[in-house]
């Protein structure tokens, strides 16, 4: 039987939903979502990334508009709020 958690960032194991079957640092679980116009003006990128291991959480949008690239970075401790979706902005930029 499929649950809500199964298409979201969570690592599933036989276990509960906050442990990962390895203590590799550097095991995550990410979300990726893309898109562009068809002429390719603008293009847009979200990700979401989850690092058991490393207690954190993270995520990031870009936007390119007429050759103008606008990123936005987040993150913040994993624990003890794992089903809180907040975070805060790490770095802004914007470039030509």
């Amino acid at each position: 039987m499929l649950t809500p958690l199964d298409d979201s960032p969570w690592h599933q194991l036989p276990t509960t939903f906050d442990h990962v079957h390895t203590s590799d640092p550097r095991f995550f679980d990410r979300l990726w979502f893309a898109a562009s116009d068809r002429v390719g003006r603008s293009t847009f990128q979200f990700t979401m990334g989850v690092y058991q291991n490393m207690n954190v959480v993270d995520g990031g949008v870009v936007f390119i508009l007429n050759g103008q690239q606008h990123n936005l970075r987040v993150s913040r401790q994993l624990r003890p709020s794992t089903k809180r979706p907040a975070v805060r902005c790490t770095s802004r930029s914007s470039s030509r």
